[in-house]
């Protein structure tokens, strides 16, 4: 748990966590803080798994870029391409809060989603390669073996008691929601970062605010009517008033 200093005082931040069903039931579980031990491991881990794979003949980093330059996949003209969709994210955002009317902003929201889909897939062209290399393959074990000494579960109590019984975990769904949570934690992202950008914010606000208004027009025909029920009663006390006229002239 961290803490954090607000206006002099010191609080307590609440400890990460996340919830994940078994068996039909949300469960529980919490992110510890891992000790300077674990992340001695982790390294270790680290640095293990990078010599391993380099004595095996994968490439590095910088082995793979070069590759990827050679065929053409990277290079002046992925950089120009990044450098479009990026522009294009950012004054489409712009547009969007600059919007008055709710059409118009939920139609950019929806370019920014398409465009955000074509930025990732564009970014895939390299990453994909860059994920077998010998430092995304060591950087992948170190993030399991802190997801293997991280998480507990509802009592506060590791639910792996070695980075072995995490490797043989049975439930793999668990495992990689898990390492997942782990890896946003280590990037500095909260777990609900997609659901928070500008465009789905956005949507969000677009949505409550439908809802509302078709709460609101729902409410306005039993309004309409009460009047109606009224009239009734003043219809007939014309009438009596009318008979009474009558009968004073009879």
């Amino acid at each position: 748990m961290a803490t954090e200093e607000v206006k002099g005082k010191v609080t307590v931040e609440e400890q990460r966590f996340f919830d994940y069903k078994i068996d039909g039931e949300d469960k529980k579980f919490y992110l510890a803080m891992p000790s300077s031990e674990q992340i001695r491991k982790a390294e270790w881990h680290y640095s293990k798994v990078y010599n391993k794979a380099l004595i095996e003949g994968v490439a590095t980093t910088s082995e793979m870029m070069d590759i990827l330059t050679k065929r053409g996949l990277y290079g002046p003209d992925y950089e120009r391409k990044l450098q479009e969709l990026q522009i294009a994210l950012t004054l489409k955002v712009g547009e969007m809060h600059a919007a008055a009317e709710s059409a118009d902003r939920e139609a950019a929201a929806r370019e920014i989603q398409d465009l955000r889909d074509d930025l990732y897939r564009w970014n895939q062209r390299l990453t994909g390669p860059l994920s077998n290399t010998c430092e995304q393959m060591a950087e992948d074990a170190k993030v399991e073996y802190l997801t293997s000494a991280m998480i507990q579960n509802a009592s506060k109590k590791p639910v792996w008691d070695s980075y072995e019984s995490f490797i043989m975990e049975g439930n793999q769904g668990l495992a990689l929601k898990s390492r997942f949570e782990v890896l946003l934690w280590m990037q500095g992202l909260e777990a609900d970062f997609l659901d928070n950008t500008p465009e789905n914010k956005v949507l969000r606000e677009i949505a409550v605010q439908r809802a509302e208004d078709a709460a609101e027009a729902a409410k306005e025909p039993a309004q309409l009517e009460a009047p109606e029920e009224e009239a009734e009663p003043e219809a007939a006390k014309k009438k009596t008033r009318g008979k009474k006229q009558a009968s004073t002239l009879e």
